[in-house]
C-alpha cells in the first residue's frame, strides 16, 4: 500500500513522521526569529550597531549577525544561508533559507522576517558634530612660507586618514585654520593624526615636535589628553 500523508492526502514523499513534507513544515516552525529584526544604523555615517560594536553596513556583517540570532529546531547537519532584500530605500527583508535532516531525510525550509533599521547618531558622530577633536597639528614654516607646498601636506594628510576610516571613524579633519605663520588642523583621532603625521614627516622630510594638555577623565576614569604636534618644514 503507497504511503499518503493524512492531513492532505498526497502520495508524493518524502514522508516525514508520517506526513508529506509540506504539511510537515506547515505544523513545525523549524527556523524559530523575533517576528522582525531591528538594528541601529547611524543616520550620519550610515554604520550599524552589531554585536555591541560600530560596523559597515554590509550584507556580510549583517548576515553573521542574523545567523547568530535565529534558533533552529530539529534538524540535523543544518546549513544556513541568509540573503538581505532591499524592498525600498532603508526597508529591507532578512530571508534565511535553512537546509538540513529530519529522520534521515534531506528538506529545506525558508523564512522571511522584516528589518527595521533604527536611526540613530553613533558616539563616533555624535562627537564630530560637537567640534571633538584629540590632536591639533601645527604646519610651521622655519624660513619662508611655501603655499603650494603647504596644499600637498594637506592633501596628503587627508589620503593618510581616509586609509584609516574604516577602523575609525575619528579619523578626519574636524576644523582647519590658517594662521600667519602656517596652518592649524584638527584631527579627531589622535591615533589616527600619529600615523599620518609618520607618512608626512618622511615624505616631506619634517621635523614633528609633540605636547599634550590633560583635559578630564574618560568614562573609565583614565585621563584624557589632547595633543598638538608641530611640524616644522
Amino acid at each position: 500500500m503507497n504511503e499518503f500523508c493524512p492531513k492532505c492526502g498526497s502520495t508524493k514523499g518524502p514522508f516525514i513522521d508520517g506526513f508529506c513534507e509540506k504539511c510537515y513544515l506547515e505544523d513545525h516552525e523549524l527556523i524559530e526569529t523575533p517576528e522582525e529584526f531591528e538594528v541601529q544604523k547611524c543616520n550620519s555615517c550610515g554604520r550599524v550597531r552589531l554585536f555591541g560594536k560600530w560596523v559597515d553596513f554590509s550584507k556580510e556583517n549583517l548576515a553573521v549577525f542574523f545567523e547568530k540570532k535565529i534558533k533552529l529546531k530539529e534538524l540535523a547537519s543544518p546549513k544556513v544561508e541568509i540573503e538581505l532584500i532591499e524592498k525600498e530605500s532603508d526597508e529591507f527583508e532578512v530571508k534565511i533559507v535553512v537546509a538540513g535532516e529530519i529522520a534521515g531525510e534531506r528538506i529545506q525550509t525558508q523564512k522571511t522576517v522584516p528589518l527595521h533599521l533604527a536611526p540613530i547618531t553613533c558616539p563616533s558622530c555624535g562627537k564630530l558634530s560637537a567640534g571633538y577633536f584629540e590632536a591639533k597639528i601645527q604646519v610651521r614654516w622655519q624660513k619662508e612660507r611655501d603655499e603650494r607646498r603647504e596644499k600637498k601636506i594637506y592633501f596628503e594628510l587627508k589620503r593618510a586618514l581616509k586609509k584609516q576610516q574604516a577602523f575609525d571613524p575619528l579619523a578626519v579633519i574636524t576644523k582647519h585654520e590658517t594662521v600667519p605663520t602656517g596652518e592649524d588642523i584638527f584631527i579627531g583621532s589622535n591615533k589616527a593624526a600619529r600615523i599620518a603625521l609618520s607618512q608626512l614627516k618622511k615624505k616631506f622630510n619634517a621635523k614633528i615636535l609633540s605636547t599634550k594638555k590633560l583635559v578630564g577623565r574618560n568614562e573609565s576614569g583614565r585621563n584624557k589628553y589632547r595633543f598638538t604636534y608641530r611640524l616644522k618644514l
